[in-house]
């Protein structure tokens, strides 16, 4: 019994997050007009909630980059929602920035 926990316990610590996609995994499978539960079964976890009005719904999804052990996020994908819930628009902003330039 005690052997088949700590496969399982190792099994789920192996896989990770394996429902977490990244950005641009959900963006090249993301279409105009999905519903706002599609995108969320898409995206999984990684999708957060950014704003919310009465007229749309922008959900974000963080670009993460690893350098040497180490993960930085350098930019976002967003997700923006119409007041009946679909998908009408992608767009992605990045953050890395040096010295005021982009690089």
């Amino acid at each position: 019994m005690m052997k088949k926990f700590v496969f399982i316990a190792l099994l789920a610590l192996a896989t990770g997050c394996a429902t977490c996609r990244t950005a641009s995994e959900v963006a090249k499978e993301a279409y105009i007009g999905m519903s706002i539960k599609e995108f969320k079964r898409l995206a999984g976890p990684t999708a957060e909630l950014e704003a919310m009005t009465a007229d749309y719904t922008v959900y974000r999804i963080d670009i993460i980059n690893a350098y040497n052990e180490q993960t930085a996020v350098s930019g976002a994908k967003f997700f923006h929602f119409d007041a009946n819930g679909k998908l009408y628009k992608i767009d992605s902003k990045d953050f890395r920035w040096y010295d005021g330039r982009r690089r």
